[in-house]
C-alpha cells in the first residue's frame, strides 16, 4: 500500500544564526498577538514541526497585572531564547516575531 501526501505550501522560521526553529502551515502574521508582549501565540495543536530545545531554564516575569513563569525555548545551534511557554497554559507557545526570518516551504501532509 503506498501512501499518497499532498505537497502544501508552509512556513519555516529561523534563528538569527540561521538554524531552522519552526515549520508551520500558516504564517505566523495570521496567528494571535499576545498584547503583553507583542508575541505570536502559537497552539500546539496546529500542525507544526518544532526544531527547538525545551530549556531548563525557567523565570519568573512580573507585569502590571501581576506575574508569570516562562520556560524557555532556545535554538538548537546557537542557544538563543526564540520563544517560551507558559507555565500556567501548556499547549501554546510564544514566539518573538523579531528573532524570525521566514521563509516558504513545500511541506508533504
Amino acid at each position: 500500500m503506498t501512501d499518497s501526501y499532498t505537497p502544501k505550501p508552509g512556513y519555516s522560521y529561523f534563528c538569527p544564526c540561521g538554524q531552522l526553529f519552526l515549520t508551520l502551515l500558516v504564517p505566523l502574521t495570521t496567528l494571535p498577538e499576545r498584547q503583553l508582549d507583542h508575541t505570536f501565540v502559537v497552539d500546539e495543536s496546529l500542525p507544526h514541526i518544532a526544531h527547538f530545545l525545551t530549556g531548563t531554564r525557567y523565570y519568573i516575569i512580573r507585569y502590571d497585572g501581576g506575574y508569570e513563569q516562562r520556560i524557555a525555548l532556545l535554538c538548537r545551534r546557537c542557544s538563543v531564547e526564540c520563544a517560551y511557554a507558559l507555565q500556567t497554559a501548556p499547549g501554546y507557545l510564544y514566539l518573538n516575531p523579531t528573532l524570525f526570518e521566514e521563509r516558504t516551504v513545500t511541506v508533504s501532509v
